[in-house]
């Protein structure tokens, strides 16, 4: 089990739990769906949290 670190990664960590245990029953289609969430999840996390970058002229 993936344990929660901080308030901010309760969405990652209840993910992780969940595909380890899809992964440990055999569910692997359901695993990789909820990787794919998980990355997409993050991935949007990441652009929320990146500075835009201005155009030098």
């Amino acid at each position: 089990m993936v344990y929660l670190e901080n308030a901010a990664d309760m969405l990652t960590t209840i993910l992780n739990n969940q595909i380890i245990m899809l992964t440990s029953i055999g569910e692997l289609d359901k695993a990789l769906k909820e990787v794919m969430v998980l990355t997409q999840n993050r991935l949007i996390i990441w652009q929320l949290n990146t500075p835009k970058l201005q155009n030098f002229v």
